[in-house]
């Protein structure tokens, strides 16, 4: 499991600038009968110059 886990790591890291939504911890049982942990991430990529989303963008009127 730490390899595993430091194998996660580092794939995200290599990314880039990534949000990470949710992480996935499961067990498969091979063909074999071995136990195969694995994880599913889901990210998406985001973007230095995008904007906050509670931010009005810059031509648009901010509520007061």
């Amino acid at each position: 499991m730490p390899a595993l886990l430091r194998r996660v790591a580092t794939t995200i890291e290599e990314l880039g600038q990534v949000e990470v939504y949710d992480l996935i911890m499961h067990n498969e049982i091979t063909d074999e009968g071995t136990n195969w942990p694995s994880i599913t991430v889901y990210f998406d990529y985001t973007q230095v110059d995008e904007p906050e989303e509670d931010a009005p963008a810059e031509d648009e009127p901010g509520v007061t």
